[in-house]
């Protein structure tokens, strides 16, 4: 019944039918994803369902956990500001003209063309 379902939704000569088909025999095979097959048996995933499934929704709770996790943390260290988040007051090699303290950072940034070297 699924591949017959797969069959009447896909064209069968496209790479995207045996791609989908090779995704879903993986994850049933999948030991560390007994999850995704106990849905099945119990009816919770359709099997019309289940050939439109993207393959990130087929991954166990933990690998969608795990993947999400490594995406936010991805994203977190693309901010342009993550230094200083996530730097500690450390003593600086500036001193502050207003308060006389050491605990200083400084950053460059490139603020005119490619060719000029960077501004601090």
């Amino acid at each position: 019944m699924l591949f017959e379902n797969l069959f009447v939704k896909s064209d069968p000569k496209a790479s995207k039918y045996f791609n989908r088909v090779k995704a879903i025999v993986s994850n049933l095979k999948n030991k560390n994803n007994l999850e995704f097959k106990e849905k099945i048996i119990n009816g919770e995933i359709a099997l019309i369902n289940l050939i439109d499934m993207d393959v990130k929704d087929m991954a166990s709770t933990e690998m969608q956990s795990k993947r999400k996790q490594a995406e936010d943390e991805g994203f977190k260290s693309r901010r342009s500001d993550w230094n200083s988040v996530h730097s500690s007051q450390q003593v600086g090699i500036y001193n502050c003209e207003e308060c006389k303290s050491q605990k200083t950072s400084s950053f460059q940034m490139q603020i005119r063309g490619a060719d000029e070297p960077m501004t601090t």
